[in-house]
């Protein structure tokens, strides 16, 4: 039974979570940096809300995530390393898809899933349709 239980515990959570985008990290705040990054996405339709609890499981936290529905990214890293835009899709499980108009801190740039998130930040993507 102990042997059982001890392979549950290890087998268990990713089936139950699914597969990370990353690896999960190990605390709340990560150990080696915690920024926030606030997005804003609109298209043709109107706003796109930007869920709460994305990149959040029972058993994972990964190093991109949302908390609540207000497009802030909380960008927390136990290792020394950079996540970009596109990173964050992929946690998100969406295509960047081609945006017609990308905005960093009020400043226009050349749309671009590689653009690297930072801390304090706002960016803005406007598509035609996103989905």
């Amino acid at each position: 039974m102990i042997v059982l239980g001890g392979l549950g515990a290890v087998y268990l959570p990713p089936l139950l979570s699914g597969t990370p985008a990353f690896p999960c990290i190990r605390q709340e705040g990560g150990l080696v940096y915690h920024w926030h990054t606030d997005l804003s996405i609109s298209s043709a339709a109107g706003s796109v809300s930007i869920p709460a609890g994305i990149g959040t499981g029972t058993f994972c936290l990964e190093p991109l995530h949302t908390h609540d529905a207000t497009g802030r990214i909380h960008i927390e890293s136990d290792t020394t390393r950079l996540y970009s835009i596109g990173d964050f899709f992929r946690v998100w499980g969406k295509s960047f898809g081609s945006p017609t108009a990308m905005h960093v801190i009020g400043t226009a740039v050349t749309p671009s899933s590689s653009l690297t998130l930072y801390d304090l930040e706002s960016i803005h993507l406007q598509y035609n349709s996103f989905s």
